[in-house]
Formats: C-alpha cells, structure tokens, sequence
C-alpha cells in the first residue's frame, strides 16, 4: 500500500481536462516526486493522474493517520473539516477566492463569508502558500482584518507559483507573414473583458483572427459561464463572425499542439482587485509553448511578461491601444520572432520541479513550527453543515 508522506487534496476530478487549480494540485505533487518526497492527490471518484497516486476524497480520513502532510486549497477547509486533525496542515491560497466572488458580483455577505473562511483557513494551517508577494500582503490584509491578530509571521508564508504543464514544451510556432492568429486559451470567466480583444479584432480588415477556448467549465457541476454567452451575442451584433471563433475547453495534453498554431495569446480585465492579486495560468502556458502575451497592465504575469520582453501590455478596456499594437506587430514580425525567444527563456523558470523545493524543505524539516489547532469545526458551523447537507 502506497504511504505518502504528502497528500495534495483536490475537489476537481482530474483527468484530460482539468482547470488550473486541477493542473496545480498535479503539478506539485509531481514536483515534489522529482524530489524524492512521495506524494498522493485526494481526488472526487472517476480522477487520473500519471504516475501520481489517487486516492478516493471519501477515504481522507483514513489517509491523514499515516501521511506526514495535507496540502489543501483554503476554500476547502469547511468541506473536509477532518483535515483540522492533519499532523501538519499546508493551506493553498494561490488563488484568493474572496476576490473572484466579489469581481463575479457575489452579495456582500456572501464575500464577507469567503473571506473569514480564508481567514480561519489561514489561523490554523501550519505552513501558507501564496503565487505573489501581493498575495502574501491580501492575505494579511485579511487576518487583520478578520482576527484579533494584526497579521500572521512571515515565517508562516512561502511563495509557490503556479507551474508550466509537464513534460516537453512543444516546438515554437512558426512566425508567419500572413494575418495575426490569436487565442484566448482560458476560461471565459465572468471578471475577465473579451470584449476588449472582439471590437479591436474585428475593426482589422486585414484577416486577424481570434480564437476563445473554454467557452464552458468542464466540470458538469459548474453553473453555465454567462460571459460566454454573452460574448457570442456581442460577437454576432458586431457580424464578426468571421475573425471569431470559439473553442470548448481544451485537454491540458493538448495545450502545446493547439497553442503552437497562434503568433499571439491574450487575455483581459477591468484591472480591478482580482486581476492584481491574480496569477493568469493562460498566459504562463502560453510562455511556455513560446507564445508571446497581450494582457491588462496590471495582473502579476501579464506585467512579468512585458517587463522580460516576452509579452505586451495595455490599459484595462482600451480596445484602441490594442488595435495599435496589433497593426504594429502585423506590419514588423520581427518583434513578434524576438517576443517568442524570451517567452520561451521566462516560462523555463516555471516548472514545478524548481518551484516546490521551499514546500518540500518544510515537509521534510523536523523542526517545522505546529499551529495549535482545534481538531474540530466549531459547533454552530457543523450543525449548519449538517442541516444543508440533509436538506440536500
């Protein structure tokens, strides 16, 4: 029987086409592997992963006795309350939800309640992961904000980025001299400005196309994506139809085959909380298939990439600054060849194997500072629980 000593726990079910906090939980399993630290994901029934051990999310339970460490996202925490007994406790919170409900519209109690339940994530893990140093400084934020505590040591913190998919990177596509081909390689969630990318494409004569993937979540419990819906609106009043095309969601062992086909990927937003506190795995993976990026100035990546000279930004819904910058880069192709070199140079430094050793070096230290914890929801909050969870 397979003894981890670290289980990465997961409420996507893994397999072709997992999202990017799916590709994450992988990544770092994997990267700790390489490392010689054995690893297992907690994955919803029907999960795969190469190489990697999957074990049944209805089992937890029985796999905290033996396995030296959890890794859990902290909006887990209230789902497998059974982990508050995890001899030691890794929270991730690469991706802080709160924001996200707030930039999707969410009611304000209900942003009030994400937060605090980031907040009693992060009192009771051990060890915290965050992408950015803007999350570390919004987590804090929080805990201040949430707690009688002005904020958590910086010791309690380590900086772990999202990572570049596995294996190989595909060979660099071919900078062509015919008209731009662009792809919008993520999801179409509510926060982000498709529109930005539809009214600057559309207004070329020239045959620039786009291309949107992910039009839908892959995972069938996840609620219809409106800003799918209602780009493809958008699309058909302005009769673009023909510069724009749309994409399901494409399997993560496909990425560098369909990526390598683009000379630009791109993606947008309102510049808001979300998108400065955010990590765009799109524009990682993009890097990574040698891809240069267009993005809103502003969000971690988007701004790593233009500084290294792989990418461009814009200001946020500025469809005329973009429309500029693509007829630039049209008309000299020889600054999208240079774009393509760095981007290769940047995504290198993104693998999960080189990113993990801070997370391994914890799990395996023996001297790993150990939060007090209580081993159990507080009361109010399990017969909460318990009450939906009869209701159905």
């Amino acid at each position: 029987m397979h003894v981890p000593d670290c289980i990465v726990i997961t409420s996507e079910v893994l397999g072709r086409t997992p999202a990017g906090p799916g590709l994450r939980v992988i990544g770092i399993a994997e990267g700790l592997r390489t490392l010689g630290i054995a690893s297992a994901i907690a994955a919803p029934d029907g999960s795969s992963a190469e190489q990697i051990p999957i074990l049944p999310l209805m089992t937890l339970s029985e796999s905290l006795t033996t396995a030296r460490t959890v890794v859990l996202p902290a909006a887990l925490l209230h789902a497998h309350p059974e982990v508050r007994s995890a001899k030691r406790l890794c929270i991730d919170f690469a991706g802080p939800y709160p924001l996200e409900a707030a930039a999707s519209g969410a009611s304000r109690s209900t942003i009030r309640q994400a937060e605090r339940s980031a907040v009693e994530a992060m009192l009771i893990a051990d060890l915290i992961l965050c992408s950015t140093e803007r999350q570390v400084a919004y987590a804090q934020g929080l805990v201040a904000r949430h707690s009688n505590q002005p904020g958590l040591s910086p010791d309690r913190f380590r900086l772990l980025p999202f990572g570049t998919p596995a294996g190989a990177a595909p060979l660099a596509p071919a900078v062509t001299t015919g008209p731009l081909r662009i792809v919008w390689p993520g999801g179409l969630w509510d926060w982000l400005d498709p529109f930005v990318a539809v009214t600057a494409v559309a207004g070329r004569a020239d045959g620039t196309t786009i291309e949107f993937w992910g039009t839908q979540n892959p995972d069938p419990r996840a609620p219809r994506m409106r800003l799918a819906e209602r780009l493809r609106a958008h699309v058909a009043a302005l009769g673009a139809d023909a510069c724009v095309t749309f994409a399901g969601w494409i399997p993560a062992d496909e990425f560098g085959q369909r990526l390598a086909g683009f000379d630009l990927a791109v993606t947008f937003d309102d510049g808001g909380r979300e998108a400065q506190h955010a990590f765009r795995t799109r524009l990682l993976h993009a890097l990574w298939a040698g891809v240069p990026t267009i993005a809103t100035r502003g969000e971690h990546m988007a701004d790593l990439a233009a500084a290294r000279g792989a990418g461009w930004t814009i200001a946020p819904g500025d469809a005329g600054a973009l429309a500029a910058l693509l007829a630039r880069l049209a008309t000299d192709r020889s600054l999208l060849t240079q774009a393509q070199a760095q981007a290769r140079t940047l995504a290198g430094e993104f693998a999960y194997p080189a990113l993990v050793p801070p997370l391994a070096e914890w799990i395996r230290s023996e001297a790993a500072f150990c939060q007090p914890r209580r081993t159990s929801e507080p009361l109010r909050r399990r017969l909460l629980r318990m009450v939906r969870q009869r209701r159905g």
